[in-house]
């Protein structure tokens, strides 16, 4: 029979757990804290919080003796990520990955969550939903997380608790019940350029970038100091990057696949490319690895101008290799650092954002570029294929999605688009064939 202690607004529940090798007497315990008020606001009567407590009693008790809690819940929330994060993530998520959930864990849920039992935590659905809507609340700066990132978190938490779960250290995962807090509609920003705004990136590739350099001080080597004014420089846009961005622009390649390439990979009398792996980054630096399914792999057809584009940076790197003698760092990379190394991967987005600044700063009004994400550079490949519309598997494979209903769903917007265009051809066929 289990036993019920009143601790102020929460009740202490103990249940007999048989003994031990030693014949010591084994308790399990659990905290249920009820709510006072009906779903309509009314003070709960305590006839009826007595039933609740006593139905919580019942069912722990019949949890305890199942087996389905484990004495461990008594270890805090914080000593639960330790263990997950050795026994199960270090083998069974990729390590880029890995590291990603550590780092969500250590900036918010560790500070915020790690004191808490486990055995606690399993029983504060309410809590949690809670401590993630707030999550969302704009903070004293009036600065408010992204719902993308207030279901990261989410994730990650679920992920511990339902590991935790599994391994019967709690008798389930209470992030099964939290929702995310609702969104506020916000006017969609564009993920991806036209036909017409990708010919003015293409432009913009072969204009000179141009970098503003604010006042400084600088250090003689004879150790005097002396001011320099603000200053602009230009120079002319690296050709790897040319290459990069129109790779990724008619590939529909993610940025890692292509960052992954080796010039073993380039087919340049087939006119193909074969992706195989790509790179990612960890806390140990950036490594390679295989795709992330099976239907990744793949050989990509080519425009023959990009693979032109292609053949003349491989002729200029390999002369850059020659004077860099001894100094060269890398092996087959067809995007590299200084040195020869493989090519960092923030390097490329944070070039590709240059780009964008640079031709609004001063194309002509009303022809900016929309300030699209790198990624959008793979929707634009993919939306421009569908426009012109080229068959839904053809599309999926080339992306190297494992199945087409994903495609379908990223894609729904231009699907439509699509359509409509079909619509609008099939109408002028329609007026010339005397429909009325």
């Amino acid at each position: 029979m289990a036993s019920i202690e009143k601790r102020g607004d929460s009740y202490r529940i103990t249940v007999s757990a048989g003994y031990d090798a030693s014949g010591k007497k084994l308790r399990q315990s659990a905290t249920f804290k009820p709510d006072r008020l009906t779903a309509t606001g009314r003070i709960k009567a305590e006839s009826v919080i007595e039933k609740e407590v006593q139905a919580f009693a019942a069912q722990f008790e019949r949890d305890v003796k199942a087996g389905s809690v484990s004495g461990s819940g008594s270890m805090r929330f914080s000593e639960l990520v330790d263990c997950y994060l050795e026994q199960y993530a270090a083998s069974e998520l990729e390590e880029g990955t890995a590291d990603g959930y550590q780092a969500t864990l250590e900036k918010r849920l560790l500070p915020a969550l790690g004191h808490i039992r486990i055995r606690d935590l399993a029983q504060k659905q309410l809590d949690l939903q809670t401590y993630f809507n707030r999550l969302a609340l704009p903070d004293q700066d009036g600065k408010s997380l992204a719902p993308a990132t207030v279901k990261r978190y989410m994730a990650v938490l679920s992920s511990v608790l339902s590991w935790a779960a599994n391994m019967r250290l709690i008798p389930s995962n209470p992030m099964e019940y939290v929702r995310a807090p609702k969104e506020s509609y916000k006017e969609p920003k564009p993920k991806s350029f036209t036909i017409e705004e990708l010919k003015r990136f293409m432009e913009a590739l072969d204009l000179p970038q141009t970098t503003t350099y604010k006042a400084h001080k600088r250090t003689a080597q004879s150790g005097t100091v002396y001011s320099v004014q603000e200053y602009r420089e230009s120079r002319k846009f690296p050709e790897q990057f040319r290459l990069f961005f129109t790779l990724a622009a008619f590939s529909g390649c993610r940025r890692g696949e292509l960052i992954a390439l080796d010039w073993s990979d380039l087919d340049f009398d087939a006119c193909t490319i074969s992706v195989s792996k790509s790179v990612s980054k960890t806390a140990h630096g950036v490594i390679v690895k295989s795709t992330k399914t099976a239907s990744g792999v793949r050989i990509l057809n080519m425009p023959p101008s990009v693979m032109q584009q292609a053949k003349r940076w491989k002729l200029h790197q390999a002369e850059y290799r020659l004077r860099l003698g001894s100094a060269w760092k890398g092996q087959d990379n067809v995007f590299i650092q200084a040195e020869g190394a493989r090519m960092y991967p923030d390097t490329v987005s944070a070039k590709f954002k240059d780009v964008l600044r640079n031709y609004n700063a001063q194309c002509r009004p009303g022809e900016e570029l929309p300030d699209i994400p790198l990624h959008g550079l793979r929707h634009t490949a993919a939306s421009i294929l569908i426009n012109q519309h080229t068959d839904i598997a053809a599309v999926s494979k080339r992306l190297g999605h494992s199945r087409t209903s994903v495609t379908l769903d990223i894609y729904t917007h231009a699907i439509k688009e699509a359509d409509k265009d079909a619509a609008d051809k099939l109408e002028v066929i329609a007026q010339a064939s005397g429909v009325m």
